[in-house]
């Protein structure tokens, strides 16, 4: 039989395993980038997408780097990044996607995604 401590214990509990449950989520990816090979000038976009995506910011690394947009070239389309006429040196190498949630401002990323230039 509960009494009122032992049920305030329960609903604490409860509260907190569906608080970790939906941060897991949050973070849930359902696209991954993926290696991507193209010719020299060609375009590419490397694909992202996560659970709750309308909550959460995305942004890329080249290497370990963030990504510069300029919003002809290089930019992003929701949670995707386009890149028109890649080059080899400004380009090529790991792309990660990384979910940042608004509210917490909790980070995760992706595995890398190749970009190889031929």
């Amino acid at each position: 039989m509960y009494n009122k401590s032992s049920f305030k214990i329960v609903v604490v509990a409860l509260l907190a395993a569906a608080f970790f449950s939906l941060a897991r989520a949050e973070f849930q990816f359902t696209v991954l980038p993926k290696y991507t090979q193209v010719y020299e000038g060609e375009s590419v976009v490397f694909r992202c997408r996560a659970f709750f995506d309308d909550e959460i910011d995305f942004s890329w690394t080249l290497n370990g780097n963030p990504v510069r947009l300029d919003h002809h070239r290089v930019f992003l389309n929701g949670s995707n990044l386009h890149i028109n006429s890649v080059g080899q040196r400004l380009d090529a190498g790991d792309y990660v996607c990384l979910a940042t949630a608004r509210s917490s401002g909790a980070r995760v990323a992706t595995p890398p995604a190749k970009l190889d230039i031929i």
